[in-house]
This record gives C-alpha cells, sequence and structure tokens, in this order.
C-alpha cells in the first residue's frame, strides 16, 4: 500500500488555499491548510506533513520567512516552499537564506510545483 504524501498549504486567503489544495488532491496529495503560523506548528507537529508550502505575506508582512525559520529550527530536512504575489527579491534570498526548498511566484505555482514534486 502506497504511503500518502501529505503537504501543508500556509496562507490567509482561503479561496487561494482551497485552489491549492484541488490541484494537489488531484495529483493524489493529502493537503492539510493552515491560514498563519501558530495554526501551521500546530498542524505540523500533529499532522506530521512531508513538505510545506507558505504564503510570505499573511497577518504580518513576513510571516511566511518566520515560518520558514521556525520550522527549519525544529524540522531541518522538511521542505518549505515560500510563494508569493509581491515578494522583493531580498525576501526571496532571505527564504533561501534560512532554508527554503524553493521561492515561488503566486501566479506560476502550478507549474513549478508539478516540476518540484512529480
Amino acid at each position: 500500500m502506497a504511503t500518502t504524501r501529505k503537504i501543508l498549504v500556509v496562507d490567509d486567503n482561503r479561496l487561494y488555499r482551497e485552489a491549492v489544495r484541488r490541484n494537489l488532491e488531484f495529483v493524489d496529495y493529502q493537503v492539510l491548510e493552515a491560514e498563519d503560523l501558530p495554526s501551521a506548528l500546530n498542524e505540523i507537529r500533529t499532522q506530521h506533513p512531508q513538505a510545506v508550502i507558505t504564503d510570505l505575506d499573511m497577518t504580518h508582512r513576513t510571516e511566511g520567512l518566520d515560518l520558514i525559520r521556525e520550522v527549519k529550527t525544529r524540522y531541518p530536512l522538511m521542505p518549505v516552499i515560500l510563494v508569493s504575489a509581491v515578494g522583493t527579491f531580498e525576501e526571496g534570498a532571505k527564504a533561501q537564506e534560512l532554508g527554503a526548498t524553493a521561492v515561488i511566484s503566486k501566479s506560476r505555482i502550478d507549474e513549478e510545483l508539478e516540476h518540484l514534486y512529480a
């Protein structure tokens, strides 16, 4: 029996989370959702996803960077992908410095995720 692959999608926009969920479920991922840093850390602790996809700009401008920092401190081998519609080059560089596996524009997430997790 195949192991279910779990991905946590973190974004304060419910509609965006649902769209990403549908796309990932279509390719047989189990998708967990969180809307902010505290709920994301709780999902990781209790549900043990294999990867995290997080928005940069949630309740606080750099909450996604804070999440990357926390995840990489507690779970250094867990892949974390940062997505953003408005991020700057500096924020993308900071995300990679903190250990992000990839930094992706929200407008390209479908094609980029297909390539990363095919």
